[in-house]
């Protein structure tokens, strides 16, 4: 948990800047919900693998006939799962992807809410919040129909699966292969072997969305950190911007071309209309953004070869 927050701190501005705050803070609070979900699986399926294997032995020694019976049966139970594995994660990818859309949303228009009021932009905002949980909601709720149109197809294969076996248990009692008692006791026993069988299945849905949110979170570990070094050497001196570009959106330039001399300790004021590139500039000049093209130099030195931190 620590050392993701501080992989986060370390990434280049750049790409942080380029992921809203609502998606960082809810990659952060998913590490909890996976560190939880991954010790449920964890215990769960030890115990539930325990009974398993310890039924399943049990119940072959009673009849091995009813037990190969079985298998097949979970099987085919299994297949359901199995079969929906990819579209399951996808899902549970989107339902995801939607939940932090609300977040992001929710976040970034109260940071924005002085703006928002000022503006007179209060009802556009609720607006789009309400469409961002309409579709989570919708989202959610399709999932749901989703998992529970499964878990109808799976209880119909199961309860007409141990009406077969307990048809064939009754054959094999007429064939004097078997007795009451041993498909009585078969019958008892058998509740320990599907339960954690059933369990185990509703694992594996759980394991789709713990893939999911890892992935998420993966996109974050597998960016590279920007390298610090602390002991640069720094001087100052004339500051000359040579022919800069920046543009937030690769159509329109904020900065065209723009040419500029400040001699050492010289003082300057950049004046200008709101949105005309005065706070742009200043963030290129301490490397918060990046030129797209021309060169920032200091001391006859491109800005680009020093580090950040030194910055």
């Amino acid at each position: 948990y620590d050392n993701f927050i501080k992989h986060i701190f370390n990434l280049p501005f750049k790409v942080i800047n380029n992921r809203s705050t609502g998606e960082i803070i809810t990659r952060i609070s998913e590490l909890n919900n996976i560190k939880e979900l991954f010790i449920e699986l964890f215990i769960s399926c030890f115990l539930d693998i325990f009974f398993i294997i310890g039924s399943l032995v049990v119940l072959f020694l009673i009849n091995k006939y009813l037990c190969l019976f079985l298998v097949v049966l979970v099987i085919i139970y299994s297949l359901v799962i199995i079969i929906t594995h990819t579209h399951l994660y996808k899902r549970a990818k989107q339902n995801i992807n939607y939940q932090t859309a609300i977040n992001a949303h929710v976040t970034e228009s109260i940071d924005m809410l002085i703006s928002v009021k000022n503006l007179n932009k209060t009802n556009s905002v609720l607006s789009n919040l309400e469409e961002h949980i309409t579709n989570y909601l919708y989202d959610t709720f399709s999932l749901k129909n989703f998992l529970n149109s499964l878990e109808i197809i799976q209880d119909y294969i199961l309860e007409i699966g141990l009406f077969c076996l307990n048809t064939y248990g009754f054959i094999l009692i007429f064939k004097y292969k078997i007795t009451m008692v041993d498909l009585m006791t078969f019958n008892t026993i058998l509740y320990y072997f599907i339960e954690p069988i059933k369990k185990v299945i509703l694992l594996l849905t759980k394991y789709n969305f713990l893939r999911a949110s890892f992935n998420k979170i993966a996109e974050f570990i597998d960016l590279e950190e920007e390298k610090i070094v602390e002991n640069e050497f720094f001087t100052n001196g004339d500051i000359t911007f040579e022919n800069v570009c920046y543009s937030y959106n690769n159509y329109f330039n904020i900065i065209d071309n723009f040419n500029l001399h400040i001699k050492a300790r010289e003082k300057i004021m950049l004046k200008g209309k709101s949105g005309s590139g005065k706070s742009t500039i200043c963030q290129m000049l301490n490397q918060t953004l990046k030129p797209m093209s021309g060169k920032i130099i200091i001391d006859n030195k491109n800005i680009a070869d020093y580090n950040i931190y030194t910055l």
